[in-house]
Formats: C-alpha cells, sequence, structure tokens
C-alpha cells in the first residue's frame, strides 16, 4: 500500500455505518438509526448514481430508507395517544 487515501476511508466508513445502524434500527424498530443510515447511504448512492449499468439501482436506497424513517416515526408517535 504505497498511500492512504482519506476519501475511500471516508466512503467506506459511510457504508459500515449505513449498514450496522439499518440492521440495529431493523432490529429496534428506532427511526433515529434508520434516519442516521439514511443519512450516511447518500454520498454511496451519490456515487453509484454515475454508473452507467444495473449498479445504478443502489442510488434509489435512500429513498426506501427514507420511506422506512417516515413509517417508523409515525407508528410510534400514533402508539404515544
Amino acid at each position: 500500500m504505497d498511500s492512504f487515501n482519506v476519501i475511500m476511508l471516508l466512503w467506506q466508513t459511510c457504508l459500515a455505518v449505513s449498514i450496522a445502524t439499518f440492521l440495529f434500527g431493523i432490529y429496534k424498530k428506532s427511526w433515529v438509526l434508520l434516519l442516521i443510515s439514511f443519512i450516511c447511504s447518500i454520498p454511496i448512492a451519490c456515487y453509484f448514481y454515475g454508473a452507467e449499468n444495473g449498479w445504478r439501482l443502489i442510488s434509489f436506497i435512500p429513498f426506501f430508507l427514507f420511506v422506512l424513517v417516515v413509517i417508523f416515526r409515525n407508528r410510534r408517535f400514533s402508539n404515544k395517544k
């Protein structure tokens, strides 16, 4: 390894945090963890948006995560009433 690439480190960190918070957020049914996963998945989606093949579909993952955030948030606040 000749050089250290900071951008690659940040991208891989975003990917790891996004996957970990998604799995833990689904397990705990926490909209806050899913929101963190949504925010961390945006740079990954922007990277794959420029692809000219099937990998471009990965750029739709943040939309899916945002829908889950809204569903879990509404479900939590509707149960408090």
